[in-house]
């Protein structure tokens, strides 16, 4: 069903200035209808011509229509499940974000050791907090990432095993999203319940006012029905069969100290659509224990949270799904789109390693170089010249590609075959939730061994083919060989989560303009450090003792022929390879081009520009 989010709303004062405006038109046309008909009327056509200007969505944020000259909502969707360990189930919490449009997701019980950021599949960011690699694999949370998400991300902090925060840019505003799994209820002590609250109350206390903040996760907690004095806090849809227990209370605590409020309480939903947790034998056990907590200045923002009853994950939660608007302009909208989708093209350096590409290569120089009067030309138009005529020869005999390499494939064990079984897991498990029967949950638990039978065997032949391999290329080609062990190790490099710095005092920078300033600063001071003395002398060239031989043509040749071949080019495109497919006039005018850097003590405009490429540690 559509919702309507009105630019408009009607007061008892606004209906009465109508009435009297409307009855003084009516006066002056003498017509016989009354004041409040007119107003009435006049109220209802107001409605429709804001309605015919406003913005529809449906439940998940889907526009369908919006006037030219308004600002647009943008729907922001995130979610939180506990998962019950991570698994094997990455390629199916991918597919889960993407039918749901999912740029957020946090997850608990992820039971991953250490702390880290990665690519995993389909190029989506899991970022983690665990136990120490000593230790038994059990509690940590984390988030999941869409592709394009992350690139706006600007702060992780592991703080545990339990708790978990991510700062993200959206829509020129910040906002922190903190993932949590608490203790159960039953099974620790007060005293670990309450440091754990503490902890969570620390860590919204360090985040600024100004900052949207989302609290989600398994708060292994009951609130129960809405009742003084937490009605500013709880919303009157929550479980209203449950008793708050103590750690409901803790949780409700903790949004009255911070101005909180429990998402999930706030919109009328099937009673599928609230339970989050059911016991694994017996679905009629359920209860309502995972909650997101917002600031209650973000109320106006939300558009819906609701749980989705039938998601399937070998896990007995279920996960919560937040909908939420967000004004933007039209032009950043399109500044967004694209970033999104441009991608800057370059040269196929790669066929230039065939002998047709180089031979062509070669062909386009000479003719474009051999009529060039050199006699009068400075070191820069010498270059400029080079390089386009190479760069324009190379486009021609080796086409372009679209920079940067394609989205990270699929896992290689998750085939057709294991894709099928996962599929019918997730349709035997929607019918078990439907039916509620013995038989049904039978045939799901054995759908379920199934799933994990394959998957570990299809990860075994996965990883023997991958040996098999190789074997071969190490026989066969040592260059594929070395590439391909290298592509295993950079899999699990660390993501760059972030571009922002420190400022001198140690305070981080968000903005853009501020992080280049700061980048600005710190090179200045790196580069032009004080107490260097200055002797007085200079080169001349003009002078006798400053004078030396020319530089030779055989000492340039001698240096393309000794300098890697493939190594990545610079700013200009060019590499060492593509000066060797011009030939000899390629060696020709770059030798030139030294002679006359050296005559005039100076260099081109292009080799006098550094390119900072900052990597994250």
């Amino acid at each position: 069903m559509s919702t309507l989010t009105p630019d408009l709303a009607f007061t008892s004062e606004d209906i009465t200035d109508i009435a009297l405006k409307t009855s003084r038109d009516a006066e002056s046309q003498g017509t016989g209808e009354s004041a409040t008909g007119l107003a009435s009327r006049q109220r209802i056509k107001t409605a429709q011509d804001t309605k015919r200007r406003c913005k529809r969505t449906d439940t998940y944020g889907k526009r369908t229509g919006l006037h030219k000259g308004l600002r647009e909502r943008t729907s922001d969707l995130s979610g939180t499940w506990n998962i019950c360990g991570l698994g094997d189930k990455t390629p199916e919490l991918v597919n889960f974000m993407e039918k749901r449009k999912i740029k957020v997701l946090g997850m608990a019980d992820t039971r991953t050791k250490k702390k880290g950021t990665k690519r995993v599949h389909s190029d989506y960011v899991y970022i983690w907090s665990g136990v120490d690699q000593r230790e038994h694999a059990k509690h940590g949370v984390g988030f999941l990432l869409h592709p394009e998400t992350a690139k706006n991300l600007l702060d992780t902090q592991q703080i545990s095993e339990r708790i978990i925060l991510i700062k993200l840019r959206q829509n020129q505003k910040v906002i922190n999203y903190v993932q949590i799994y608490a203790p159960c209820n039953d099974s620790y002590s007060d005293e670990e319940k309450d440091k754990f609250f503490e902890t969570i109350s620390d860590t919204i206390n360090n985040i600024p006012d100004n900052e949207e903040l989302m609290v989600m996760g398994d708060f292994n907690g009951k609130v129960g029905q809405r009742r003084d004095p937490w009605t500013k806090h709880l919303g009157p849809f929550s479980d209203n069969t449950a008793t708050c227990n103590y750690n409901g209370n803790l949780i409700l605590e903790l949004c009255a100290e911070h101005k909180l409020v429990i998402a999930n309480t706030l919109f009328q939903h099937r009673q599928s659509q609230i339970i989050t947790w059911y016991k694994w034998n017996n679905l009629d056990v359920c209860s309502q224990i995972d909650f997101v907590l917002v600031r209650t200045k973000m109320r106006s923002t939300l558009r819906d949270t609701r749980v989705i009853p039938n998601a399937e994950l070998d896990t007995d939660h279920r996960p919560i799904i937040t909908t939420r608007t967000q004004k933007q302009k039209t032009s950043d909208k399109n500044k967004a789109k694209a970033n999104k989708t441009s991608r800057k093209r370059v040269i196929n350096m790669k066929k230039l390693q065939s002998d047709k590409a180089q031979t062509k290569t070669n062909s386009l120089v000479n003719e474009k170089l051999k009529s060039v009067d050199t006699k009068d030309m400075k070191v820069n138009d010498l270059w400029n010249t080079f390089k386009s005529a190479v760069t324009d020869s190379m486009k021609e005999a080796c086409g372009t590609k679209k920079q940067g390499g394609p989205t990270r494939k699929l896992t290689a064990w998750c085939n057709e075959e294991i894709k099928e079984v996962i599929q019918t897991k997730k349709k035997l498990f929607k019918k078990w939730v439907k039916s509620k029967s013995e038989e049904d949950c039978i045939q799901c638990r054995l759908a379920r061994r199934d799933a994990k039978r394959k998957t570990r065997l299809s990860k075994e032949a996965s990883w023997k083919k991958y040996g098999e391999d190789l074997s071969a290329m190490c026989q066969t080609s040592t260059r594929n060989f070395y590439k391909s062990v290298k592509a295993m190790r950079v899999r699990d490099n660390p993501f760059n989560p972030t571009s922002v710095v420190n400022d001198p005092k140690g305070q981080l920078l968000y903005e853009d303009g501020l992080i280049r300033g700061r980048w600005e600063e710190y090179f200045y001071d790196l580069l032009n450090p004080a107490g260097i003395l200055d002797t007085g002398e200079g080169f001349d060239p003009s002078q006798p003792d400053h004078q030396e031989p020319n530089i030779l043509e055989s000492e340039v040749r001698w240096a393309v022929k000794d300098s890697p071949k493939d190594k990545a080019a610079g700013d200009d495109g060019i590499t060492t390879r593509a000066v060797l497919a011009c030939g000899e006039i390629g060696i020709q005018w770059l030798t030139l081009m030294f002679q006359r850097a050296w005559e005039e003590r100076k260099v081109p405009d292009d080799r006098q520009r550094a390119i900072v490429v900052p990597i994250w540690k």
